[in-house]
């Protein structure tokens, strides 16, 4: 064999033989998951309220309903829905009532002070009630909140009851304790609008319902049957509301 080939060769040989000696890259590190903790405010109350066409012909009635864990309801369908993209370090219901945290400067207050969640978190969802959420804005006492509404009038001017869960969810940096976003709760509309609407607030009629002034004048079949459709909107527009939210998962 040639000198040159021969020293062609060996050259190859030795710069092969050094590239397999070489570490191999280490992978790239993968984003880390967001951690994020749930805190639920929405307390062991509803509102039972009627309406007219002035706020002096307003009525409410605050009803506890312990035994319906809404707090418990909220946390589930909030987890649902962000398990997929964070890290779920703590979720509880927080010791303020719902009207405590209606607004974006108390939860933040509250955030600061540690209030919302006993685990570090680098983002707090919060599920509360909302002056911002509220259907009827000249309307302060009813049609707020998660309850049971109704418009009181004669026919054709009179409505059926409804139920409705008219909450916001706020996400809030859990280290800088600033704004991250906030919305309204809304969820698929049940058919779409003239408009061309594919949401809706979170409330559902309640058709041939037999309404009563007082809560303790209704059923229990009735109870059970408003129990279970708060439940409903609940388990629907909150993971819809928490889908369309621009959170920073990196």
């Amino acid at each position: 064999m040639p000198v040159g080939r021969s020293r062609i060769l060996l050259g190859v040989a030795l710069l092969l033989s050094a590239c397999a000696a070489l570490p191999a890259s280490p992978p790239s590190p993968e984003s880390p998951i967001r951690t994020i903790a749930i805190a639920s405010a929405i307390g062991p109350e509803i509102i039972l309220g009627e309406t007219g066409a002035a706020a002096s012909d307003d009525a409410s009635q605050h009803i506890a309903v312990p035994g319906w864990d809404l707090d418990g309801v909220a946390i589930t369908a909030a987890r649902t829905a962000l398990a997929r993209r964070f890290k779920v370090v703590a979720a509880a219901s927080t010791p303020q009532d719902g009207p405590a945290l209606s607004s974006t400067a108390a939860i933040l207050a509250a955030a600061r002070k540690g209030a919302l969640t006993p685990t570090p978190a680098d983002l707090i969802l919060v599920i509360s009630s909302s002056n911002s959420a509220q259907n009827r804005q000249g309307h302060p006492t009813v049609d707020y909140g998660v309850g049971v509404s109704r418009w009181r009038g004669t026919p054709p001017f009179s409505r059926p009851p409804y139920v409705h869960a008219f909450l916001a969810v706020t996400v809030i940096d859990g280290k800088r304790f600033t704004l991250v976003t906030q919305a309204s709760l809304k969820m698929k509309a049940r058919r779409q609008s003239v408009l061309g609407d594919e949401e809706t607030l979170p409330f559902v009629p309640l058709e041939e319902f037999d309404w009563r002034d007082h809560w303790s004048d209704l059923t229990e079949r009735q109870h059970e049957q408003i129990r279970q459709l708060v439940a409903t909107l609940l388990k629907q527009a909150i993971p819809f509301t928490i889908e369309k939210l621009t959170l920073p998962e990196s």
